[in-house]
């Protein structure tokens, strides 16, 4: 187990807790530390041999305390890190699971479009797949306009706007057995993207607006409000899932929308003035 953590506050874990997804859990002690950047430390968690009570798929998790608060994709304050193998016991399986190649802060920003490669190595030659997931145990979403390339494991991020990402990546693990195609097990990675800057819109003229929502939670009503000189703007509202429930115009640098027919959650806010984002957030329903 590889834990990342913020090295201006660091918490100091002697040992994490594993589930074996059968009823048992044992103690994972820490063991090296590596600084692989000036603010990251990177420490080495080895889990003891376990013997599983009989054949199957099990669901192997560590769940942790986020370190990082305010993550934009993610609801809850007090969040857990919960990271799961699913792993497929069989005696006639002999299987070591993939591990990632590069670290989680190896990230390229190129105008504004963050780039992370999850390529992972298999030693046993086994079929791999890539793709974006919801977190694990907490309230949260997949990023819009995140994607992962199925086949090389490629995440690329075109963010709305500035702040802290939370990006979950899952590795598929599937084996010809000669009497078919079986997944025999998934790893996870969940990874932090820092977004400091957004792509400069200044070719355009089009300057970027702090978007105000109140009340947020909202019930029956929410007002959105632009900071700026602004005569006219458009409203996109999408889902967790990055469908569009809403969309309409205003002709001042206010808008005010009745909420009645939103079902209870949390939605992503965009502005744009002709086609270009000038503004985003988020809204939550009660």
């Amino acid at each position: 187990i590889f834990l990342y953590q913020d090295a201006n506050t660091l918490i100091n874990r002697p040992y994490l807790i594993v589930d074996w997804g059968d009823m048992t859990t044992d103690t994972c002690n820490a063991g090296t530390s590596v600084a692989i950047t000036p603010n990251v430390l990177k420490t080495t968690y080895s889990m003891p041999v376990h013997s599983f009570p009989h054949s199957g798929g099990y669901d192997v998790n560590v769940a942790d305390t986020f370190l990082v608060p305010n993550i934009e994709n993610v609801a809850s304050i007090n969040n857990y890190l919960y990271i799961h193998t699913y792993y497929v016991v069989s005696p006639t399986l002999s299987n070591n699971t993939p591990y990632f190649i590069n670290d989680q802060t190896v990230i390229t920003n190129s105008n504004g479009t963050y780039y992370h490669s999850a390529s992972a190595v298999d030693s046993n030659g086994d079929s791999l797949a890539y793709y974006l997931q919801y977190p694990w145990g907490v309230s949260g979403y997949v990023p819009p306009n995140a994607t992962i390339d199925p086949y090389t494991g490629l995440v690329t991020f075109f963010p709305y706007s500035t702040g802290l990402y939370l990006i979950p990546i899952g590795v598929e693990e599937y084996r010809d057995t000669g009497t078919g195609v079986q997944l025999i097990s998934i790893t996870e990675r969940e990874m932090i993207i820092e977004v400091n800057s957004l792509a400069s819109v200044s070719e355009n003229d089009f300057v970027p607006h702090t978007l105000t929502v109140f009340p947020n939670p909202a019930k029956t009503s929410a007002t959105f409000q632009l900071s700026g000189q602004i005569q006219m703007f458009e409203l996109i509202i999408t889902d967790q899932l990055g469908r569009e429930v809403w969309r309409g115009n205003s002709d001042s640098d206010r808008l005010q929308l009745s909420t009645e027919n939103f079902l209870p959650g949390m939605y992503f806010c965009r502005i744009e003035e002709q086609g270009e984002i000038t503004a985003s957030g988020k809204l939550i329903i009660e």
